[in-house]
Parts: structure tokens; sequence; C-alpha cells
């Protein structure tokens, strides 16, 4: 379990975290972009690592 995971597992589970604004959705939004960026990347690595 990468250390993204961890964190976006635990922003999951805060109790009663309810967004009002615009911008904590967007601030969501850019955390899930480098969770996904993240897992691309070692999935990538993982891939190039076996082909040598």
């Amino acid at each position: 379990m990468t250390e993204a995971f961890k964190e976006f597992d635990m922003f999951q589970n805060l109790d009663g975290f309810e967004s009002d604004s615009d911008e904590d959705e967007i601030i969501v939004d850019l955390n899930l972009m480098s969770i996904n960026l993240e897992i691309i990347t070692s999935q990538r690595t993982i891939h190039n690592s076996r082909n040598h």
C-alpha cells in the first residue's frame, strides 16, 4: 500500500467531512489526480523493470 493510498484512505474515513466551498472540492480533485498519477507511474516502473 503506497503512501498516497494511506492518505487517501485516511481522508475518506474523516467523520462528518462536508465541503461547503468549491475550493475544497478542487483540492480533493487534485489529490485524486496525483494519486492516479502515482499509480500510473508505479505501474509503468514495474512494467519497465520487467522488460529489462
